[in-house]
């Protein structure tokens, strides 16, 4: 396995290539599966784009049905994304449905990465890509389970007018996993570029998830593998309801910290948003030192 092999497969131009060559190594030490990393790197190309939302519109990878997990609005202001699309075949005598390939990219809204930014969200959605591509899909019946790290996102699925069309049901655990991911991304961005980095877009997850990890000696390497291989049990085992109810807290603060992240917002606007999420944490900071103190014990 080479990264030169990903690199001459995509035909990656030279600053691409020695980004690659430089965060290679650096991610296969963190997440301890070179197998992994070159897998995920190898079946997903990297693309730098005007906007992400319209590379992604016009190479078919968003659903045409509405049921994109981040929503439009989002999407068109986003920096950068981690996108994969499922083709999903129904047998009707068999009346079963298969995932038969996956498309994935990764698109950044930059034309160079010649700033640290820009290196640091790439590394971010690098991160999504490699803690998503193992099993990233699954189907039971009708229903189809999508993994991306502790991410789970449930779809319907229905066969009409000879199309199958997945609606969005439920999706779970996303503030803790962006949280958790971007601690990656600033460790990871950190080693790379020799100085100690950190960024800013999910401040508010990121502490929550540092909180977590910074519970036990053991806690995240079981993070990591269940992040990693979408095997949940060791935690659900170890931690039980009190874990899934701090996720339900994350996904609160995600949803808090999205909003006061709208570009739109004016500046009334977004200090009124940040305190609500202010008064949000302290309503909530005895549910936290409990939940965090049950993980513990």
């Amino acid at each position: 396995m080479s990264i030169e092999q990903i690199i001459e497969k995509y035909n990656y131009n030279l600053e691409l290539s020695n980004f690659l060559r430089s965060v290679y190594p650096i991610l296969c030490v963190y997440f301890g599966d070179e197998n992994l990393v070159f897998n995920a790197l190898n079946s997903t190309p990297i693309v730098l784009c005007s906007n992400v939302y319209d590379y992604l519109f016009k190479n078919n990878m968003l659903d045409a049905d509405g049921t994109a997990v981040v929503d439009k609005a989002s999407l068109k202001q986003a920096a950068g994304a981690y996108c994969s699309k499922p083709n999903i075949k129904y047998e009707n005598l068999e009346n079963k449905y298969t995932v038969t390939n996956v498309s994935r990219v990764v698109a950044i809204n930059a034309s160079t990465l010649e700033n640290d930014s820009t290196k640091s969200t790439l590394i971010h959605e690098i991160c999504h890509l490699i803690k998503s591509c193992h099993n990233e899909y699954l189907i039971k019946d009708d229903t189809l389970i999508e993994k991306s790290g502790l991410i789970t996102s449930i779809y319907q699925l229905n066969y009409e007018n000879g199309q199958v069309k997945k609606t969005l049901v439920f999706e779970h655990n996303v503030g803790l996993e962006e949280g958790l991911n971007t601690l990656a991304q600033d460790e990871i961005a950190s080693k790379l570029l020799g100085k100690d980095f950190g960024s800013f877009g999910y401040g508010i997850v990121k502490a929550l998830a540092k909180d977590v990890v910074h519970l036990s000696d053991n806690i995240y390497d079981e993070i990591m593998k269940a992040e990693l291989y979408h095997d949940e049990s060791k935690l659900k085992m170890q931690f039980g309801e009190s874990f899934y109810k701090l996720m339900e807290f994350g996904d609160k603060l995600y949803k808090l910290n999205l909003e006061v992240m709208n570009f739109s917002l004016t500046e009334d606007e977004r200090k009124l948003k940040a305190d609500e999420i202010r008064k949000y944490v302290a309503e909530n900071l005895k549910l936290r030192r409990v939940l965090l103190v049950k993980l513990v014990l």
